[in-house]
């Protein structure tokens, strides 16, 4: 757990990761690095569709085909047509899922119903004509659109699992000001404190953000809250390098000009600008500030472009806030 104040996060996952034997021939796919180190942060809610829709263990194998130019999930071997009942069961499922709150799933890739990307889709001929997403993860995308996403294999990247941390701690953040009465002025809070991190990742997405923010102020909520949150979570899917991470640095130092010397600023921009050429890390650039603006750094509209996730997690999984 992370600490004793904080409650493990919900995060639906396919329930093979963890060690269940549920797939087609009797066998699981325990990936111990996730159940045993994030499922320290995590509360897993595991699901397994092909078993939920009634297909027993052992099982004919099933993938996605091409027929009347639609992809179906069809069951090898015997042809049986399994769509109709994979999408029944996933809207029920996902609503379900929608309710107990969950805040991520963690996907097994390479599955046809679990596959987030590159599932292989065949023509009648038995060849692999496309590539696809498997049919419940679809389901998920269509239904959760602003839920993160993402298959196993990728979390065992420093890269993606930041990212992936990022994206759960913010959607949570999301969803818990949606359950309060909203109002602009809490819209303007939750906006003033993401900011920053959002414009590190995605600058356009930022001046949507801003122009939605500021000059909607007439707008119905139940009209604005679902364009900001889109335009929030989709900024979010796209890394931030270097150019992301000066633009949010440098706008910090502007705002911050009384309450850091001249020399100090200087300094600062000119680490941004070898920071930016590639000539000092990301992690130099985080030590300065730690260093020299500890107190800028805790401040609230820039806590979260620093700790977008419980700091804990950068010691625990060696994580460089700033890369």
């Amino acid at each position: 757990m992370l600490s004793p104040t904080i409650p493990k996060i919900p995060i639906g996952i396919s329930a093979c990761l963890l060690g269940e034997r549920v797939r087609y021939n009797g066998a699981h796919k325990r990936d111990a690095w996730i159940t045993g180190q994030l499922g320290r942060i995590f509360r897993w809610i595991p699901v397994c569709p092909e078993i939920e829709i009634g297909l027993g263990v052992p099982r004919a194998p099933i993938q996605l085909e091409y027929h009347g130019g639609q992809i179906r999930l069809v069951e090898i071997g015997t042809h049986r047509d399994l769509t109709g009942r994979m999408d029944q069961y996933a809207r029920e499922k996902i609503r379900d899922l929608h309710r107990m709150s969950i805040r991520g799933f963690i996907l097994k890739r390479d599955s046809p119903s679990c596959g987030l990307r590159g599932i292989p889709v065949y023509n009648t001929g038995g060849r692999i004509q496309n590539k696809d997403t498997g049919r419940f993860a679809h389901a998920l995308q269509q239904m959760l659109p602003l839920c993160p996403l993402e298959e196993e294999d990728h979390l065992h990247n420093r890269r993606f699992l930041k990212q992936f941390f990022i994206r759960v701690f913010t959607y949570d953040r999301w969803q818990r000001f949606l359950t309060t009465p909203p109002s602009h002025q809490s819209l303007l809070r939750f906006h003033r404190q993401h900011a920053l991190l959002v414009m590190a990742h995605h600058p356009l997405n930022f001046k949507k953000m801003c122009h939605l923010v500021y000059t909607s102020r007439r707008s119905h909520m139940h009209i604005l809250l679902p364009q900001y949150g889109r335009l929030l979570m989709h900024a979010l899917q796209h890394p931030p390098d270097r150019f992301g991470h000066v633009r949010a640095l440098t706008r910090i130092l502007a705002n911050m000009r009384s309450r850091i010397s001249p020399a100090k600023s200087t300094e600062a921009l000119d680490l941004l600008m070898l920071y930016r050429r590639g000539k000092v890390s990301g992690k130099t650039i985080w030590q300065w500030f730690q260093d020299h603006m500890p107190s800028i750094t805790d401040s609230s509209h820039i806590q979260t472009y620093f700790h977008p996730y419980p700091s804990v997690l950068n010691h625990r999984f060696n994580l460089n806030p700033i890369d």
